[in-house]
């Protein structure tokens, strides 16, 4: 059984590792591909300052059921912000509720949101520019409501 254990840590931490890497491969490429203007930091800064505030409001059901509204402000990054900003805003409010837990866990959580919003906002921008899919701002719309349960379910 010990050796099970070991085994099962081990594929753990080595997919934790492959992903960690995969995280900052497209954190980079999406971070050289974004225009950083003052606006666009502005509202990153904004909504995971909002996103933060959300998580660490959030209310805790049972041991396995927590809910957040975290996932509005990383929607919203989502769609008009794009993959580097949203992915910064979901990840920094993941570090709200993993502070002080076991720090794989805390990687893994952090590297799985990264990952799963930058590659919504690539979906919505393919959507956006190459189909010519996109959100109308002025009302909710079917693919916000759909790129929300992704959002939900990926963290």
């Amino acid at each position: 059984m010990a050796v099970s254990v070991r085994s099962r840590k081990g594929v753990l931490v080595g997919l934790t590792a492959l992903l960690s890497v995969t995280t900052v491969a497209l954190f980079t490429y999406f971070f050289s591909k974004t225009l950083w203007s003052s606006d666009v930091i502005t509202q990153t800064v904004v909504l995971t300052a909002i996103a933060w505030v959300a998580e660490a409001q959030s209310v805790q059901f049972s041991k396995r059921i927590q809910i957040s509204s975290a996932n509005l402000p990383v929607l919203l990054g989502i769609f008009f912000l794009g993959p580097a900003p949203s992915a910064l805003i979901a990840s920094i409010s993941i570090l709200v509720i993993n502070s002080g837990k076991d720090f794989l866990r805390v990687v893994v959580m952090f590297t799985t949101n990264a990952v799963s919003v930058m590659l919504l906002a690539v979906l919505v921008d393919f959507l956006e520019h190459q189909v010519g899919y996109s959100v109308p701002v002025s009302q909710l719309s079917l693919g916000f409501f759909l790129v929300g349960l992704l959002v939900g379910f990926s963290s």
